[in-house]
């Protein structure tokens, strides 16, 4: 919720992997798809079907975007997050 207010505009967006049922549906503008091993070292390959445009055309629009999911404990932020967004 501190996040959310700290940024009014910026749309929030579920990962449909692990982080769409951590937001009430209501709140939601959107979702998006990223995969932890997307940007893992040595997976380089290029997913058509995990594109996201949609989230950089939001972010480019809106200034931001706010994204939800989640990761195993003892880890701070989930791999989709800082290996591929």
């Amino acid at each position: 919720a501190l996040v959310r207010s700290s940024f009014p505009s910026w749309p929030l967006l579920a990962n449909l992997r692990a982080g769409a049922w951590y937001a009430p549906p209501k709140t939601l503008e959107g979702t998006c798809y990223f995969k932890s091993t997307d940007g893992h070292f040595g997976h380089w390959g290029f997913s058509l079907t995990r594109l996201n445009l949609h989230v950089a055309s939001l972010a480019a629009e809106r200034g931001g975007v706010l994204l939800v999911d989640s990761t195993r404990r003892g880890k701070r932020y989930p791999d989709a997050l800082t290996k591929t967004v």
